[in-house]
């Protein structure tokens, strides 16, 4: 891959024709997939001297497995592999709060415990949580995906991975976290909208072509990562 070579003045357009090359070819995360229900995203980026890393992480509930996970995406020039790495899932542990109810769902979803990443934490809600983070109980969603989406709004933090568990699922050599973004304006992919024809995604190839954090701007009114923005 020529990308060892390529210096850091070059990395602004390298880096979006890479993210532009997998969005083409349809690996690159997006909301709206048949699969995985999406409804949080983190996009935390890396860099070096020599080496830039573009890492997504989607919460989805996996539809046909009935699954909790995190979608890890990589993106990077030292990357041998590019696009979805892994699935990391996200367990609920308790079996006395998990049940087979009249909608054929075994998860309560007012009362659980969850492990996450090592992290195992206990959980007590009540409708008026699930109204709180805008959850409406009666719009068809399954059981696991309101309880996903409650989740996301209570505990965000806990659904990801640490930075130093992110770069170990992705690569083996040291690199510095340089920017950590919850909002921003994804491109939507699926209706022709490429990275590279996206003002968030062209200034984080600038901010880290010149290594300059400053340089990184999202217009607030265009930020879409969150779940009620996106159609499923």
């Amino acid at each position: 891959m020529k990308s060892d070579t390529v210096m850091s003045g070059n990395w602004a357009v390298q880096i979006l024709e890479t993210l532009d090359s997998h969005a083409e070819d349809m690996n690159f995360p997006t909301f709206e997939n048949n699969n995985f229900s999406a409804v949080d995203m983190r996009l935390t980026v890396f860099r070096s001297d020599k080496e830039w890393l573009l890492a997504f992480e989607v919460i989805a509930f996996a539809n046909s497995q009935n699954l909790f996970v995190n979608l890890i995406y990589g993106y990077g020039n030292h990357l041998f592999e590019q696009g979805m790495r892994l699935a990391h899932e996200i367990s609920l542990l308790d079996n006395l709060s998990i049940f087979e109810d009249t909608e054929g769902s075994f998860v309560n979803r007012f009362s659980f415990v969850s492990s996450v990443d090592g992290k195992v934490k206990d959980f007590v809600f009540y409708r008026d949580d699930y109204e709180i983070a805008g959850v409406d109980l009666t719009c068809g969603d399954t059981i696991e995906l309101s309880l996903l989406k409650l989740l996301a709004f209570v505990t965000p933090n806990d659904l990801f991975l640490s930075g130093d568990a992110l770069i170990k699922a992705l690569v083996e050599e040291e690199i510095t976290e340089f920017i950590k973004l919850e909002d921003w304006h994804h491109p939507d992919i699926l209706n022709d909208e490429l990275p590279s024809q996206n003002e968030c995604f062209k200034s984080i190839a600038e901010a880290l072509m010149h290594n300059k954090k400053k340089l990184y701007f999202c217009d607030p009114d265009k930020v879409n990562t969150h779940w009620s923005l996106w159609e499923y």
